[in-house]
């Protein structure tokens, strides 16, 4: 301790910590790397997991049976562009997607690919059987999107199992949900809209994590150099300070409060929004009204994006994409339901 009438006191500490191992990184494709095999008779349901997998941003090809997926995934094989996962549906002619994932796990050239299950009749002890068979997930149709996503983030980013180690366990939808549990990070919204804020903070709750509200760029800027939050999601247009001057003041801190991920959320999905972003030093941007899913993956992404920048574990799973930081979409014309601009 320093200390000077009339001037005030110093007190200084010094603590000595063990340095910490590095977090071992992700041994397995990302998200947007894997190339997935849809296989499955119905038509209908083909499309519906083809527009899902197009929203996550992956490439895919699709088979109508077993002796057709085969042929597909051993052409892949022979190229050097092995499917990272296929998508056997149960129920098929012929060739059920039992039988199917046995055939792919007897050739030693496609049993690196991960098998997932989509069945639309859930019985007892399949859980077991389908882990028994080798495949990585097991779900029940009719799968929703957020299931479907967490479920091939988790199968892709697994570490590879040698034979000596124990067989993981079976993903499933009640395994989804358990990592789904609230996580002690939080969200920074900074957005003056209040019909604004409440979408955005539902859907961040929604995710298990922590929101709270600064309402205009100048209390956002003394929220983020705080050092209390993973990211920030930013509204461009606001009072007082807008989201872009808001951002460029962070960047001015030194230290990991000033690369905090910063999310831009703006009303104008119009040519020059992404160099204004660039220009700002944002990570990525959203456009108005918000589409539900791309607000996810956001999130999920910055949350990651912190996670390995801190080298600190999260239970966000995401898909880092390439063009991290600042993914970019393209306008769409039409509303949707979400947030007002």
């Amino acid at each position: 301790m320093e200390s000077t009438v009339g001037k005030g006191s110093v007190f200084s500490f010094t603590l000595r910590f063990e340095k910490r191992a590095p977090l071992p990184g992700p041994t397995r494709a990302s998200l947007d790397g894997g190339r997935i095999l849809i296989v499955d008779d119905n038509a209908t349901n083909r499309l519906i997991v083809r527009a899902q997998l197009k929203s996550f941003g992956l490439t895919h090809a699709e088979a109508e049976d077993g002796p057709q997926a085969l042929e597909l995934l051993r052409e892949a094989a022979a190229d050097g562009r092995p499917f990272a996962v296929a998508l056997l549906d149960f129920q098929m002619p012929g060739m059920d997607g039992a039988t199917l994932g046995e055939s792919i796990k007897a050739d030693a050239s496609l049993r690196s690919t991960e098998l997932v299950m989509l069945t639309s009749v859930g019985r007892r002890g399949d859980a077991v059987r389908y882990s028994e068979l080798g495949f990585s997930a097991y779900l029940v149709k009719p799968i929703k999107q957020s299931y479907l996503f967490d479920c091939l983030v988790t199968v892709l980013n697994r570490d590879p199992v040698e034979e000596s180690q124990p067989v993981p366990p079976l993903i499933t939808r009640h395994t989804l949900n358990e990592q789904r549990q609230p996580s002690d990070l939080t969200v920074l919204l900074s957005e003056d809209n209040r019909v604004n804020q409440l979408v955005a903070q539902t859907m961040v709750k929604k995710m298990g994590y922590a929101c709270d509200v600064a309402v205009n760029g100048i209390e956002a800027v003394a929220a983020m150099a705080s050092g209390r939050y993973s990211m920030v999601l930013m509204d461009c247009q606001m009072p007082e300070l807008d989201g872009f001057d808001a951002t460029r003041q962070n960047r001015k801190l030194d230290g990991p409060v000033g690369r905090i991920p910063i999310v831009a959320m703006t009303a104008n999905a119009m040519e020059g929004d992404r160099e204004r972003c660039l220009e700002a030093e944002m990570d990525d941007y959203l456009t108005k009204p918000i589409d539900p899913t791309e607000f996810k993956n956001a999130v999920r992404k910055a949350l990651m994006a912190d996670a390995q920048r801190a080298g600190r574990p999260t239970d966000a799973p995401a898909h880092l994409t390439s063009s991290w930081p600042l993914a970019t979409r393209p306008a769409r014309a039409g509303s949707r339901q979400g947030m007002a601009p």
